[in-house]
């Protein structure tokens, strides 16, 4: 359109620049266009850091992604040894580009077992697994009906990550199994 016009009006004698570039300044006011503006600088530092910060993102990703879930049914059982059961949920997501068996243990109870249908999950790349599992702990670490538990997962390529999930007990330690309204 600028090209058209500038065209046009050289055919009938008038000044060029009637469609054109410019600012409310230069045009009306008659000022010079200056290049150099605070924007100028601000947007490519702006989008530089964006970038940086993806960047970052990208290469300080952990290999895999760990969550805990509260399981369906009762919230505990007593079981007969003394111990206590939690249903629960682990997911796990693989990042990586190989196939990975994942382990699970309680790591902060002594006695605490993750119990499973497999003793090692295996993940392939890019997949997620929910698997179902029972958390199980002695009584004694129970206060007040609950325990925080380290759930300890760790990957065969080195991967190890503990996330704590609060497990749900008779309220009174010292009671006998079955007393306590949970289910037995």
């Amino acid at each position: 359109c600028i090209d058209a016009c500038d065209s046009v009006m050289d055919k009938i004698g008038r000044p060029r620049g009637l469609i054109r570039y410019g600012s409310q300044a230069s045009v009306l006011d008659r000022k010079p266009t200056r290049f150099l503006r605070v924007r100028t600088f601000v947007y490519p530092a702006l989008v530089a850091v964006l970038l940086a910060a993806f960047v970052v993102l990208l290469v300080t990703r952990a290999p895999a992604f760990v969550s805990v879930l509260r399981g369906p049914g009762a919230p505990y059982a007593v079981l007969e040894d003394g111990s206590v059961t939690n249903p629960a949920k682990i997911k796990i997501q693989n990042r990586t580009g190989e196939s990975v068996s994942y382990t699970m243990t309680v790591s902060n109870a002594e006695g605490g077992l993750v119990r499973s249908m497999e003793p090692a999950v295996v993940v392939e790349p890019g997949e997620t697994v929910s698997e179902p599992v029972l958390l199980s702990v002695p009584r004694s670490v129970f206060t007040g009906g609950r325990f925080e538990a380290a759930v300890t997962i760790t990957g065969a390529d080195g991967f190890e990550k503990t996330v704590p999930h609060e497990m749900m007990g008779p309220k009174n330690a010292g009671r006998g199994a079955g007393s306590d309204g949970g289910a037995s």
